[in-house]
Protein backbone atom coordinates (compact mmCIF):
# COMPACT_ATOMS: atom_id res chain seq x y z
CA UNK A 1 0.00 0.00 0.00
CA UNK A 2 2.61 1.99 0.92
CA UNK A 3 4.83 1.63 -2.28
CA UNK A 4 1.34 2.46 -4.60
CA UNK A 5 0.84 5.27 -2.64
CA UNK A 6 4.25 6.75 -3.31
CA UNK A 7 4.66 6.08 -6.68
CA UNK A 8 0.89 6.31 -8.17
CA UNK A 9 1.37 9.54 -9.56
CA UNK A 10 4.75 8.81 -11.22
CA UNK A 11 5.41 4.99 -11.58
CA UNK A 12 9.07 3.59 -12.46
CA UNK A 13 8.75 2.46 -15.93
CA UNK A 14 11.12 0.10 -17.11
CA UNK A 15 14.13 2.01 -19.71
CA UNK A 16 12.38 2.62 -23.05
CA UNK A 17 8.97 1.16 -22.07
CA UNK A 18 5.65 3.33 -23.29
CA UNK A 19 4.26 5.28 -20.35
CA UNK A 20 1.09 3.16 -20.47
CA UNK A 21 3.02 -0.58 -20.21
CA UNK A 22 5.16 0.51 -18.14
CA UNK A 23 2.28 1.98 -15.64
CA UNK A 24 0.22 -1.18 -16.32
CA UNK A 25 3.16 -3.35 -15.93
CA UNK A 26 4.15 -1.64 -12.73
CA UNK A 27 0.58 -2.02 -11.35
CA UNK A 28 0.73 -6.07 -12.25
CA UNK A 29 4.05 -6.54 -10.49
CA UNK A 30 2.76 -4.74 -7.16
CA UNK A 31 -0.81 -7.06 -7.52
CA UNK A 32 1.69 -10.23 -8.07
CA UNK A 33 3.83 -9.54 -5.04
CA UNK A 34 0.20 -9.28 -2.79
CA UNK A 35 -0.98 -12.60 -4.27
CA UNK A 36 1.39 -14.66 -3.24
CA UNK A 37 1.09 -14.34 0.40
CA UNK A 38 -2.60 -14.71 0.21
CA UNK A 39 -1.88 -18.16 -1.29
CA UNK A 40 -0.38 -18.87 1.74
CA UNK A 41 -3.58 -18.08 3.72
CA UNK A 42 -5.84 -20.04 1.31
CA UNK A 43 -3.54 -23.15 2.20
CA UNK A 44 -4.00 -22.91 5.64
CA UNK A 45 -7.80 -22.36 6.01
CA UNK A 46 -7.86 -22.43 9.56
CA UNK A 47 -6.14 -18.86 9.77
CA UNK A 48 -8.90 -17.60 7.94
CA UNK A 49 -10.82 -18.08 11.17
CA UNK A 50 -8.96 -15.76 13.12
CA UNK A 51 -9.81 -12.13 13.20
CA UNK A 52 -6.35 -10.37 12.34
CA UNK A 53 -6.84 -12.73 9.35
CA UNK A 54 -10.04 -10.73 8.34
CA UNK A 55 -8.56 -7.39 8.42
CA UNK A 56 -5.64 -8.82 6.56
CA UNK A 57 -8.10 -10.16 3.84
CA UNK A 58 -10.16 -6.83 3.54
CA UNK A 59 -7.16 -4.93 3.40
CA UNK A 60 -5.61 -6.95 0.42
CA UNK A 61 -9.07 -6.86 -1.23
CA UNK A 62 -8.94 -3.04 -1.25
CA UNK A 63 -5.60 -2.88 -1.95
CA UNK A 64 -6.02 -5.70 -5.40
CA UNK A 65 -9.27 -3.45 -6.09
CA UNK A 66 -7.31 -0.28 -6.24
CA UNK A 67 -4.48 -1.95 -8.33
CA UNK A 68 -6.63 -3.04 -10.98
CA UNK A 69 -8.97 0.09 -11.05
CA UNK A 70 -5.53 1.61 -11.79
CA UNK A 71 -4.82 -0.42 -14.59
CA UNK A 72 -7.88 0.09 -16.03
CA UNK A 73 -7.54 3.88 -15.81
CA UNK A 74 -4.15 3.65 -18.15
CA UNK A 75 -5.60 1.01 -20.39
CA UNK A 76 -8.42 2.97 -21.30
CA UNK A 77 -6.49 6.16 -21.52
Amino acid sequence: QETYERHRHNPPVARNMPPVAGNILWARNLLQRIEEPMKTFQAYPSLTSLRDARKIIKLYNKIAKTLVAFEILWYEA
